[in-house]
Protein backbone atom coordinates (compact mmCIF):
# COMPACT_ATOMS: atom_id res chain seq x y z
CA UNK A 1 0.00 0.00 0.00
CA UNK A 2 1.52 3.31 -1.06
CA UNK A 3 1.71 6.40 1.13
CA UNK A 4 0.44 9.59 -0.48
CA UNK A 5 1.03 12.82 1.47
CA UNK A 6 -1.67 15.46 1.75
CA UNK A 7 0.13 18.67 2.68
CA UNK A 8 -0.77 22.21 3.61
CA UNK A 9 1.35 24.96 5.13
CA UNK A 10 0.91 23.95 8.74
CA UNK A 11 -0.02 20.29 9.00
CA UNK A 12 1.17 17.05 7.44
CA UNK A 13 -1.55 14.54 6.64
CA UNK A 14 -1.04 11.02 5.32
CA UNK A 15 -3.53 8.88 3.40
CA UNK A 16 -2.88 5.22 2.70
CA UNK A 17 -4.32 4.22 -0.66
CA UNK A 18 -4.03 1.30 -3.02
CA UNK A 19 -3.82 3.71 -5.94
CA UNK A 20 -1.79 6.90 -5.74
CA UNK A 21 -4.07 8.55 -8.31
CA UNK A 22 -7.31 7.81 -6.46
CA UNK A 23 -9.35 10.89 -5.60
CA UNK A 24 -11.11 10.33 -2.29
CA UNK A 25 -13.94 12.80 -2.40
CA UNK A 26 -17.57 12.56 -1.34
CA UNK A 27 -19.96 14.28 -3.77
CA UNK A 28 -20.22 17.52 -1.80
CA UNK A 29 -16.55 17.94 -0.93
CA UNK A 30 -14.68 20.96 -2.23
CA UNK A 31 -10.92 21.19 -2.56
CA UNK A 32 -8.20 23.78 -2.81
CA UNK A 33 -4.87 22.78 -4.30
CA UNK A 34 -3.98 19.79 -6.44
CA UNK A 35 -5.05 16.18 -5.96
CA UNK A 36 -2.38 15.78 -3.28
CA UNK A 37 -2.89 19.12 -1.54
CA UNK A 38 -5.93 19.88 0.58
CA UNK A 39 -6.78 22.43 3.21
CA UNK A 40 -7.05 21.35 6.82
CA UNK A 41 -10.78 22.09 6.87
CA UNK A 42 -11.37 19.97 3.78
CA UNK A 43 -9.55 17.02 5.26
CA UNK A 44 -11.61 17.31 8.39
CA UNK A 45 -14.70 17.16 6.21
CA UNK A 46 -13.38 14.02 4.55
CA UNK A 47 -12.42 12.43 7.84
CA UNK A 48 -15.90 12.90 9.26
CA UNK A 49 -17.68 11.48 6.22
CA UNK A 50 -19.34 8.10 6.73
CA UNK A 51 -19.60 7.65 2.95
CA UNK A 52 -15.81 7.79 2.61
CA UNK A 53 -15.34 5.03 5.15
CA UNK A 54 -18.04 2.82 3.66
CA UNK A 55 -17.03 3.25 0.01
CA UNK A 56 -13.27 3.05 0.46
CA UNK A 57 -12.85 0.99 3.63
CA UNK A 58 -10.91 -1.74 1.84
CA UNK A 59 -8.40 0.60 0.24
CA UNK A 60 -8.18 3.69 2.37
CA UNK A 61 -7.32 4.74 5.88
CA UNK A 62 -6.93 8.43 6.66
CA UNK A 63 -4.91 9.62 9.64
CA UNK A 64 -3.42 12.94 10.61
CA UNK A 65 -1.22 14.49 13.23
CA UNK A 66 -4.29 16.22 14.64
CA UNK A 67 -7.24 13.92 13.96
CA UNK A 68 -6.35 10.22 13.82
CA UNK A 69 -8.70 7.35 13.24
CA UNK A 70 -7.90 4.69 15.82
CA UNK A 71 -8.92 1.15 16.51
CA UNK A 72 -8.73 -0.82 19.74
CA UNK A 73 -5.43 -0.55 21.61
CA UNK A 74 -4.39 2.52 19.59
CA UNK A 75 -6.65 4.65 21.79
CA UNK A 76 -4.17 4.52 24.67
CA UNK A 77 -1.26 5.62 22.45
CA UNK A 78 -3.09 8.56 20.87
CA UNK A 79 -4.71 9.59 24.16
CA UNK A 80 -1.23 10.13 25.59
CA UNK A 81 0.01 12.09 22.54
CA UNK A 82 -0.12 15.79 23.45
CA UNK A 83 -0.15 16.87 19.77
CA UNK A 84 -3.51 15.20 19.08
CA UNK A 85 -6.70 17.25 19.48
CA UNK A 86 -9.32 14.78 18.21
CA UNK A 87 -9.52 10.99 18.13
CA UNK A 88 -12.02 9.15 15.93
CA UNK A 89 -12.85 5.62 17.07
CA UNK A 90 -13.38 2.97 14.39
CA UNK A 91 -13.62 -0.20 16.51
CA UNK A 92 -17.07 -1.27 17.68
CA UNK A 93 -15.49 -2.16 21.04
CA UNK A 94 -12.32 -0.72 22.60
CA UNK A 95 -11.34 -2.58 25.78
CA UNK A 96 -9.22 -0.96 28.49
CA UNK A 97 -7.36 -3.10 31.01
CA UNK A 98 -6.24 -0.10 33.06
CA UNK A 99 -6.96 3.61 33.47
CA UNK A 100 -5.77 5.84 30.63
CA UNK A 101 -2.99 8.38 31.30
CA UNK A 102 -4.05 11.58 33.05
CA UNK A 103 -5.41 14.15 30.59
CA UNK A 104 -4.06 17.70 30.96
CA UNK A 105 -5.16 19.22 27.63
CA UNK A 106 -8.21 19.69 25.41
CA UNK A 107 -9.26 16.51 23.62
CA UNK A 108 -12.30 15.16 21.79
CA UNK A 109 -12.95 11.44 21.44
CA UNK A 110 -15.67 10.77 18.86
CA UNK A 111 -17.22 7.52 17.75
CA UNK A 112 -17.16 6.88 14.00
CA UNK A 113 -18.72 3.40 13.93
CA UNK A 114 -21.85 2.25 12.11
CA UNK A 115 -23.54 2.21 15.51
CA UNK A 116 -22.10 3.75 18.65
CA UNK A 117 -18.51 2.77 19.41
CA UNK A 118 -18.02 1.30 22.88
CA UNK A 119 -15.22 1.83 25.38
CA UNK A 120 -15.34 -0.71 28.19
CA UNK A 121 -13.21 -1.90 31.10
CA UNK A 122 -11.82 -5.41 31.29
CA UNK A 123 -11.98 -6.87 34.81
CA UNK A 124 -8.55 -7.51 36.27
CA UNK A 125 -5.63 -6.00 38.22
CA UNK A 126 -4.84 -2.36 37.51
CA UNK A 127 -8.24 -1.19 36.34
CA UNK A 128 -9.69 -0.11 39.66
CA UNK A 129 -9.62 3.67 39.14
CA UNK A 130 -12.07 4.15 36.25
CA UNK A 131 -11.31 5.00 32.63
CA UNK A 132 -10.35 8.69 32.54
CA UNK A 133 -8.64 11.07 34.98
CA UNK A 134 -8.79 14.77 34.04
CA UNK A 135 -6.36 17.22 35.67
CA UNK A 136 -5.34 20.90 35.47
CA UNK A 137 -7.64 22.88 33.14
CA UNK A 138 -8.16 20.01 30.71
CA UNK A 139 -11.35 19.64 28.70
CA UNK A 140 -12.58 16.26 27.48
CA UNK A 141 -15.41 15.97 24.95
CA UNK A 142 -16.87 12.51 24.39
CA UNK A 143 -19.41 12.10 21.58
CA UNK A 144 -21.22 9.15 19.99
CA UNK A 145 -19.59 6.73 22.42
CA UNK A 146 -20.83 3.98 24.75
CA UNK A 147 -19.00 3.96 28.10
CA UNK A 148 -19.71 0.73 29.94
CA UNK A 149 -18.41 -1.55 32.70
CA UNK A 150 -16.27 1.22 34.17
CA UNK A 151 -15.13 0.37 37.68
CA UNK A 152 -13.41 2.10 40.57
CA UNK A 153 -12.63 0.82 44.04
CA UNK A 154 -12.91 4.43 45.23
CA UNK A 155 -14.61 7.20 43.19
CA UNK A 156 -15.53 7.80 39.55
CA UNK A 157 -16.33 4.55 37.78
CA UNK A 158 -15.74 6.19 34.39
CA UNK A 159 -14.33 9.70 34.87
CA UNK A 160 -12.55 11.53 37.70
CA UNK A 161 -12.29 15.33 37.34
CA UNK A 162 -9.70 17.27 39.34
CA UNK A 163 -8.44 20.87 39.57
CA UNK A 164 -10.30 22.96 36.93
CA UNK A 165 -10.98 20.13 34.47
CA UNK A 166 -14.21 20.15 32.47
CA UNK A 167 -16.24 17.53 30.62
CA UNK A 168 -18.82 17.31 27.83
CA UNK A 169 -20.78 14.12 27.13
CA UNK A 170 -22.74 14.46 23.89
CA UNK A 171 -24.86 11.69 22.31
CA UNK A 172 -23.32 9.15 24.67
CA UNK A 173 -24.60 6.04 26.43
CA UNK A 174 -23.25 5.27 29.90
CA UNK A 175 -24.21 1.80 31.09
CA UNK A 176 -23.36 -0.46 34.03
CA UNK A 177 -20.60 1.60 35.63
CA UNK A 178 -19.68 1.22 39.30
CA UNK A 179 -17.70 3.01 42.01
CA UNK A 180 -17.52 1.46 45.46
CA UNK A 181 -17.38 4.82 47.24
CA UNK A 182 -18.93 7.57 45.11
CA UNK A 183 -19.93 8.51 41.58
CA UNK A 184 -20.80 5.36 39.69
CA UNK A 185 -20.09 7.21 36.46
CA UNK A 186 -18.47 10.54 37.42
CA UNK A 187 -16.64 12.03 40.37
CA UNK A 188 -15.75 15.73 40.37
CA UNK A 189 -13.61 17.64 42.83
CA UNK A 190 -13.09 20.20 40.05
CA UNK A 191 -14.28 23.76 39.55
CA UNK A 192 -14.73 23.08 35.83
CA UNK A 193 -18.09 22.52 34.17
CA UNK A 194 -19.86 19.24 33.37
CA UNK A 195 -22.35 19.00 30.49
CA UNK A 196 -24.44 15.96 29.57
CA UNK A 197 -26.31 16.47 26.30
CA UNK A 198 -28.68 14.07 24.48
CA UNK A 199 -27.31 11.12 26.40
CA UNK A 200 -28.57 8.03 28.23
CA UNK A 201 -27.18 7.06 31.64
CA UNK A 202 -28.40 3.82 33.18
CA UNK A 203 -27.54 0.98 35.55
CA UNK A 204 -24.80 2.95 37.34
CA UNK A 205 -24.22 2.42 41.05
CA UNK A 206 -22.17 3.66 44.01
CA UNK A 207 -22.42 4.21 47.73
CA UNK A 208 -22.74 8.00 47.22
CA UNK A 209 -24.28 9.25 43.98
CA UNK A 210 -25.23 6.45 41.62
CA UNK A 211 -24.30 8.61 38.63
CA UNK A 212 -22.34 11.55 40.01
CA UNK A 213 -20.51 12.43 43.23
CA UNK A 214 -19.61 16.13 43.51
CA UNK A 215 -17.31 17.70 46.08
CA UNK A 216 -16.02 20.62 43.97
CA UNK A 217 -17.76 23.71 42.63
CA UNK A 218 -18.58 22.22 39.21
CA UNK A 219 -21.55 23.84 37.47
CA UNK A 220 -23.56 21.03 35.88
CA UNK A 221 -25.90 21.08 32.88
CA UNK A 222 -28.06 18.17 31.75
CA UNK A 223 -29.97 18.74 28.52
CA UNK A 224 -32.28 16.40 26.61
CA UNK A 225 -31.00 13.32 28.42
CA UNK A 226 -32.42 10.25 30.15
CA UNK A 227 -31.14 8.91 33.48
CA UNK A 228 -32.73 5.67 34.60
CA UNK A 229 -32.27 2.58 36.77
CA UNK A 230 -29.32 4.04 38.69
CA UNK A 231 -28.88 3.38 42.41
CA UNK A 232 -26.88 4.34 45.47
CA UNK A 233 -27.03 4.22 49.23
CA UNK A 234 -27.47 8.01 49.15
CA UNK A 235 -28.42 10.07 46.11
CA UNK A 236 -29.59 7.67 43.41
CA UNK A 237 -28.27 10.08 40.78
CA UNK A 238 -26.30 12.91 42.43
CA UNK A 239 -24.60 13.29 45.77
CA UNK A 240 -23.19 16.72 46.65
CA UNK A 241 -21.02 17.58 49.65
CA UNK A 242 -18.08 19.72 50.72
CA UNK A 243 -17.80 22.85 48.57
CA UNK A 244 -20.25 21.51 46.00
CA UNK A 245 -22.67 24.31 45.22
CA UNK A 246 -23.63 23.64 41.61
CA UNK A 247 -25.66 25.00 40.22
CA UNK A 248 -27.23 21.96 38.59
CA UNK A 249 -29.36 23.00 35.62
CA UNK A 250 -31.59 20.33 34.08
CA UNK A 251 -33.62 20.92 30.92
CA UNK A 252 -35.94 18.64 28.96
CA UNK A 253 -34.74 15.40 30.55
CA UNK A 254 -36.28 12.20 31.94
CA UNK A 255 -35.47 10.64 35.33
CA UNK A 256 -37.05 7.29 36.07
CA UNK A 257 -36.65 4.29 38.35
CA UNK A 258 -33.62 5.68 40.17
CA UNK A 259 -33.21 4.45 43.73
CA UNK A 260 -31.52 5.51 46.96
CA UNK A 261 -31.57 3.68 50.27
CA UNK A 262 -31.34 6.91 52.23
CA UNK A 263 -32.16 10.44 51.08
CA UNK A 264 -32.56 12.40 47.88
CA UNK A 265 -35.85 10.80 46.80
CA UNK A 266 -33.76 8.58 44.62
CA UNK A 267 -32.36 11.56 42.68
CA UNK A 268 -30.34 14.23 44.52
CA UNK A 269 -28.83 14.27 48.00
CA UNK A 270 -26.93 17.20 49.50
CA UNK A 271 -26.94 20.98 49.27
CA UNK A 272 -26.60 23.20 46.23
CA UNK A 273 -28.78 25.08 43.77
CA UNK A 274 -30.82 22.91 41.40
CA UNK A 275 -32.85 24.37 38.53
CA UNK A 276 -35.23 22.00 36.71
CA UNK A 277 -37.22 22.91 33.58
CA UNK A 278 -39.54 20.75 31.42
CA UNK A 279 -38.46 17.43 32.91
CA UNK A 280 -40.24 14.16 33.71
CA UNK A 281 -39.68 12.32 37.00
CA UNK A 282 -41.23 8.87 37.31
CA UNK A 283 -40.79 6.00 39.72
CA UNK A 284 -37.78 7.39 41.60
CA UNK A 285 -37.67 6.09 45.17
CA UNK A 286 -35.79 6.33 48.46
CA UNK A 287 -36.23 4.18 51.55
CA UNK A 288 -36.06 7.16 53.94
Amino acid sequence: MEEVPFVNETTMFVALTANADMVLAPPKASFTGSDSQFTKSTLRHLSRTRELLENHAASTAVVSSLEPFVAGAELRVHFANASIATIFLLSNVTTLNSTLDELARELEVAGNCTDLCAIEMQPGPGNYTGMFVLVDDSNLVLSNVILRYGYSESVGGVIHLMDAASLVLRDCYLDSNTALEGGGALFSESSGSIKIINSLVQNCSATLGGVMYITGASPIEIIGSQLQDNNASRGGLFYMEGTASGPISILGSVFQRNYAMDGGAGVISGSGDVNITDCLFHGNTAEE
